[in-house]
């Protein structure tokens, strides 16, 4: 009888070691699962924010390739530093400007402002804009010049604001003009006749 007890004991100690080995053993496996779904999950938020950065790479870009407010052509950026007599200012977005030194007094300018008129027409359609730089003297009479002809385009009294215009060159003689592109570099210039005559192969616009 105390033989069967003693075994019974011993037997009982055996399954006792043997599940705290079993747990010891199992617990290692554990582990790795847990860290394995720690991966997972990281993996996912890295995967959200690689995604949400590739879209917001492609709006950076187009942002950065629309012109801004600084970049505006040298003419345009020197054009708001004139006085105008007329309520019209220059296109700032013009590829060409044609200053055309012209007054109520001269009996050519006269005579050529119909053209100029007509013409100016056609070139404010194809990104060509025309001041009119009046040799007048008094604003009231280089108003009333346009008004005379129904010039619609840009003018200002010469006397004041010619120097302000990139590109200018002092001329004897009137009426006569001057070419220049959007970055104030002089094309051409001379009896205003020919040049504005000309205006479409000076400017590439034909």
């Amino acid at each position: 009888m105390k033989i069967a007890s003693l075994l019974l004991a011993l037997f009982a100690g055996l399954m006792i070691n043997g599940a705290a080995l079993y747990a010891q053993d199992a617990a290692p496996d554990a582990a790795p699962a847990h860290k394995a779904a720690g991966k997972k999950k990281s993996g996912k938020k890295k995967g959200k924010a690689e995604k949400a950065e590739r879209a917001e790479k492609p709006a950076k870009e187009e942002k950065a390739e629309k012109p801004g407010k600084g970049d505006a052509s040298p003419m345009a950026k020197a054009l708001k530093k004139v006085n105008y007599v007329t309520s019209k200012k220059p296109d700032s977005k013009a590829t060409h400007y044609i200053y055309l030194i012209s007054a109520s007094w001269c009996g050519p300018c006269n005579a050529e402002m119909p053209h100029v008129v007509e013409q100016y027409k056609e070139m404010s359609k194809c990104g060509v804009e025309l001041i009119l730089v009046c040799a007048d003297h008094d604003k009231s009479q280089a108003v009333g010049f346009m008004k005379k002809y129904g010039a619609d385009f840009p003018g200002a009294m010469g006397d004041t604001e010619r120097h302000k215009l990139l590109g200018w060159e002092d001329r004897n003689g009137i009426p006569y003009a001057i070419i220049v592109d959007a970055n104030g570099n002089k094309l051409t210039c001379g009896n205003a006749a020919s040049v504005i005559g000309g205006w479409k192969q000076t400017t590439g616009k034909q």
